[in-house]
């Protein structure tokens, strides 16, 4: 099949189940992995970081949301060089953290 700038490419019914697998096992790695291996894994300082790093930022959010009521916050793109991890708007004013 010739494909031209007006042709949108469909994929077939099993692509997209195959994809919908792909997406499951990405969301939810103890589909494809022990969770003791995860927990080994994390071991590695660099992932480490990265892990904690993370885990920060959802507990921070926690607290926004628990200790301050704030309900709306945002990340700015992970790859924008400018970027904060997080924004939120606080008693009128706009924070990024």
């Amino acid at each position: 099949m010739k494909h031209n700038r007006t042709t949108r490419y469909q994929p077939t019914e099993e692509q997209m189940q195959a994809l919908a697998t792909i997406r499951s096992n990405v969301i939810n790695p103890e589909r494809w992995a022990v969770a003791e291996d995860l927990l080994e894994v994390i071991k590695i300082p660099s992932l480490r970081g990265m892990a904690y790093g993370y885990v920060a930022e959802y507990e921070f959010t926690k607290h926004l949301t628990n200790v301050l009521g704030i309900t709306e916050y945002y990340r700015d793109d992970d790859h924008k060089k400018t970027k904060s991890d997080l924004n939120f708007t606080y008693q009128e004013r706009v924070f990024s953290a």
